[in-house]
């Protein structure tokens, strides 16, 4: 009987008769691919007030660059935007061969994370002078940072990537 019926009739009789509705939701729809994000944490400990001052200003760099500018003509309705960044995890710094066995990373990231936290681990600081307490510095700082592709990437961009010099196994559903 209720082949009879056109779809919209069968859903009606079934919200009536029955008290319930058709399920829209049988199969997931693809609706795209979202950009890749990354994570890092990195530990810092200094062993004296300067390398508590290197710190400072790793982790200054760092937030800098993770917000735009804004021309100082546009009253801040323009903003540019951040640096790019490439993340590449290699052996021996830059010039040096690209670990195989880590994700490949697309070349054009933006920083959009940067937290840091200070003396998690110890309540102690370094002091220049123990009478001016605002000279103080953090022993330790935790730096966390993530980096976001510039783009969504396709199966055709990973398969790129990880011709790079290999990176864990990547299996294309059904292809």
């Amino acid at each position: 009987m209720a082949s009879n019926f056109a779809s919209g009739d069968v859903q009606t009789l079934m919200r009536l008769g029955v008290s319930g509705t058709m399920n829209k939701y049988v199969h997931t729809e693809f609706s795209g691919v979202r950009t890749r994000n990354f994570g890092f944490t990195f530990k810092m400990i200094a062993d004296s007030a300067s390398e508590s001052a290197t710190i400072k200003s790793i982790w200054q760099t760092f937030q800098l660059a993770s917000y735009p500018s804004a021309p100082t003509d546009t009253a801040k309705l323009l903003l540019l935007y951040p640096p790019k960044w490439k993340v590449k995890f290699t052996i021996s710094g830059e010039g040096g061969a690209e670990l195989e066995n880590v994700p490949k990373i697309y070349d054009e990231c933006y920083l959009t994370t940067c937290q840091v936290s200070f003396n998690d681990d110890t309540k102690n600081w370094y002091s220049p002078d123990p009478n001016n307490a605002g000279q103080c510095s953090p022993i330790a700082c935790n730096l966390s940072l993530t980096f976001t592709e510039s783009r969504s990437l396709t199966a055709e961009d990973i398969s790129t990537l990880q011709s790079r010099g290999g990176g864990g196994a990547f299996l294309p559903g059904g292809r």
